[in-house]
């Protein structure tokens, strides 16, 4: 987790996919992309290298991903792209549980700490 990003008055947790994924550094700075994940709870903000499209992908696109490919089952599945295969990832399974507590934990410290500075 890199910190927290104040999205009018919410505590929003930024999560580095980065440090996650074991993918090259990105090094933090102003125009630093962050994509906002509206359904967890609460909403995370993922650190991201760049965002090249957001399109929708029919069922019959999905490819399966190998077995043991994954760590925590957390990539749904395999897309087809101009790039290469792009993974779906399920926010939900992003962290382990005791990970997904601890930023709970952090969270809540983080949001008593915006509402004083109201």
């Amino acid at each position: 987790m890199e910190g927290f990003l104040n999205l009018r008055g919410i505590a929003i947790p930024v999560i580095r996919l980065d440090r996650l994924f074991e993918l090259p550094v990105i090094s933090p700075g102003l125009y630093t992309h962050l994509v906002i994940l509206n359904v967890t709870h609460p909403p995370v903000a993922l650190m991201v290298d760049r965002v090249t499209d957001i399109r929708k992908v029919s069922t019959d696109a999905l490819l399966p991903v190998p077995e043991q490919r994954v760590f925590n089952d957390c990539v749904e599945a395999l897309v087809s792209g101009a790039d290469g295969e792009v993974h779906l990832v399920l926010p939900d399974r992003l962290l382990l549980e005791e990970e997904r507590r601890r930023v709970a934990e952090l969270q809540a410290l983080e949001q008593e700490r915006l509402r004083a500075l109201e």
